[in-house]
């Protein structure tokens, strides 16, 4: 099954986490968060966002990736947010006169 999810979050390594380790934690993370995590030099942490329309993230699957990690990580923040099920909607379709304000 998958759905829409929007991810976002960050992450710091341990000191003495050589660039190897670094590159095989960031290939398992990526592959459990599905999307591209980049280095900030302003904040000096590794970052990520994505929003994905066909999505397989979960948190179970992100704290699987993690915790075979943590170790060797300083800090991991990450929210996952389904779009498919929204808060508010708003929905006007003049062929069939229906308007619906679920706000």
């Amino acid at each position: 099954m998958s759905w829409e999810t929007l991810v976002n979050g960050r992450l710091k390594f341990r000191e003495r986490v050589n660039q190897e380790e670094q590159s095989q934690i960031l290939e398992d993370l990526e592959e459990a968060l599905e999307t591209k995590i980049k280095y900030d030099s302003q904040f000096d942490e590794w970052c990520f966002e994505d929003v994905n329309w066909a999505s397989h993230v979960s948190g179970e699957k992100i704290w699987k990736a993690v915790k075979k990690w943590r170790h060797k990580l300083a800090l991991f923040d990450a929210s996952v947010y389904y779009l498919s099920n929204p808060e508010e909607k708003v929905f006007l379709d003049r062929a069939n006169k229906s308007v619906i304000v679920d706000v």
